[in-house]
């Protein structure tokens, strides 16, 4: 994956979007372009960051650490610090921001603190290729891109662990990335184009491990997922609108009316026009 284009990007998310994570804002510099910054100060969050090429160096603590490819560096909340770019080969890094409030500590999921705030990533190659694929891609500051960013970060975590190694913070993660791949499905449902490859490239994992995940962790495929969240939206337009089943068929995400009805018998045992007669009643 190229290199990304502009020598700085920020995005800021609006909060209260989740109650755990608690993004505050995702961004790249290039220093070659961009001024870097040598003086101390402050965050009230915490900050991870990966150095995509280039050297800087990191001041924590009255400790001095040199910084280059593919190492991560952790900027805890409230510690003074100062970090600024290699004058003859400036850095260019990746960053991610938790608002105060968060009660994800990615530090520590990474093994990173104020103590030990610098350490090189394992899977370097695969780590960048995931920050490149993500703001090669962005186009909005929507819902969505946050639960994306989001899957990435669970991602790195991931990928930072041993593979045999089976813990906590990895299983925890798995259970998040379902998470977001049930808040993706909900948001997206209504479209009918929308199919369980498009969650599996927003959250950067293939399609076979997510059904994989999905059957682990939920109990059915992810089209299966998705089918039964359509068919559970359309559960609901019926008590309060007055739809055609092709009208209502179309407002669910379904392409084949014939199947969303047959479907629709199978999952709640009546007829659509039944299930409308029904709902009516108890009203």
């Amino acid at each position: 994956m190229a290199e990304p284009t502009s020598p700085k990007r920020e995005i800021r998310f609006r909060s209260g979007t989740d109650d755990i994570f608690c993004l505050r804002m995702i961004g790249y510099n290039d220093f070659h372009y961009v001024e870097g910054w040598n003086s101390f100060r402050v965050y009230s969050w915490d900050s991870l960051h990966y150095v995509r090429s280039g050297r800087g160096k990191l001041f924590i603590r009255k400790k001095e650490y040199d910084i280059g490819p593919g190492d991560f560096f952790f900027i805890p909340k409230n510690e003074a610090i100062m970090y600024y770019p290699d004058e003859e080969n400036p850095w260019q890094y990746y960053w991610v921001n938790f608002n105060e409030e968060s009660k994800f500590d990615v530090g520590k999921k990474l093994g990173l603190d104020a103590e030990l705030p610098v350490k090189p990533a394992k899977q370097s190659e695969e780590i960048t290729a995931l920050f490149d694929e993500l703001f090669s891609s962005i186009e909005s500051t929507n819902t969505t891109l946050y639960y994306t960013v989001l899957s990435v970060v669970m991602k790195i975590i991931a990928l930072e662990h041993d593979n045999n190694a089976i813990s906590h913070t990895f299983d925890a993660s798995y259970s998040e990335l379902i998470e977001n791949a049930k808040r993706l499905i909900k948001l997206n449902c209504s479209h009918e184009n929308f199919s369980a490859v498009d969650i599996s490239k927003m959250l950067f994992i293939s399609p076979q491990h997510l059904s994989r995940l999905f059957r682990e962790y939920v109990g059915m495929t992810p089209v299966a997922y998705l089918s039964d969240t359509r068919l559970c939206a359309a559960s609901e337009l019926l008590r309060k609108n007055n739809y055609t089943v092709s009208e209502l068929c179309r407002a669910v995400g379904f392409r084949d009316e014939h199947y969303f009805m047959k479907a629709f018998k199978k999952k709640y045992g009546m007829t659509i026009k039944e299930y409308r007669k029904s709902a009516a009643g108890k009203q």
